[in-house]
């Protein structure tokens, strides 16, 4: 294997969370130091079986030990094109597991769950969903938005709003979540189309999602990605307001 070729292996392993690989990583960009020709890596006072694999893994990505200042080096233009190739392998990376989230996604919406809830018990999974999700920052922009869209829901009671849901925001904070938003999304009561000519559809009561909004946080978010359908929306009569 070249050099750059096990770089390019190293910088896959640290992305997808290698201990060691991500140490090498950090060591080699956090003690660097260069001259017009020359990059260099000084290595620092570690253990010595730390020391001597590091010095190793060196080796193996084409430095050279310099005696005078126990120093690693390479020449400058093969550092710059490491650099290029961690670029490339870190955009390769993201463009991978943007796919397996994009399938992952696509495996989740056809096996979606067709369970019922009281108002009741989906106000308690909705506050549990809000206490778990409001302090994680990659929720936020999820929590935003369905905050934003129920807002929207309430301001048109005649027919039923649309969602249009960008793919990312329900994959870019990782599998996991993916599954939680979609099983949230399923306790909202809310439904995957692709076309309007939908008979009338029965949904939850005004007075339903203005319990649901004061068990979010509070919305912020715009309206570009809301629109009334053409489909018309048949509501029951409004249950009596619950308190949270």
């Amino acid at each position: 294997m070249t050099a750059i070729a096990f770089w390019h292996d190293t910088c896959i392993k640290a992305f997808d969370g290698d201990e060691w690989a991500n140490h090498i990583i950090l060591f080699i960009t956090g003690s660097q130091q260069s001259s017009p020709s020359v990059f260099q890596v000084v290595l620092p006072s570690l253990q010595d079986s730390t020391r001597d694999s590091s010095a190793q893994t060196l080796e193996s990505l084409g430095f050279t030990l310099n005696p005078n200042s126990y120093s690693y080096e390479i020449p400058l233009t093969q550092w710059q094109e490491m650099t290029r190739v961690q670029r490339e392998a870190r955009r390769t990376w993201h463009e991978q597991q943007q796919l397996l989230l994009s399938r992952h996604l696509d495996q989740l919406l056809t096996t979606l769950p067709s369970l019922s809830y009281t108002h009741p018990q989906r106000l308690a999974l909705i506050q549990e969903f809000s206490r778990d999700h409001r302090k994680n920052p990659g929720s936020v922009p999820f929590l935003s938005q369905i905050t934003g869209f129920l807002a929207f829901q309430l301001q048109h009671p005649h027919t039923l709003a649309e969602w249009q849901v960008q793919e990312y925001l329900l994959t870019q904070n990782g599998q996991e979540a993916s599954v939680h938003y979609i099983q949230f999304l399923c306790v909202l009561g809310l439904q995957l189309v692709y076309r309007d000519c939908i008979p009338p559809q029965h949904t939850t009561t005004q007075q339903e999602i203005k319990d649901m909004l004061r068990r979010l946080p509070p919305h912020q978010d715009t309206e570009p990605h809301y629109r009334e359908s053409s489909i018309p929306r048949t509501l029951a009569t409004d249950t009596p307001e619950m308190t949270p």
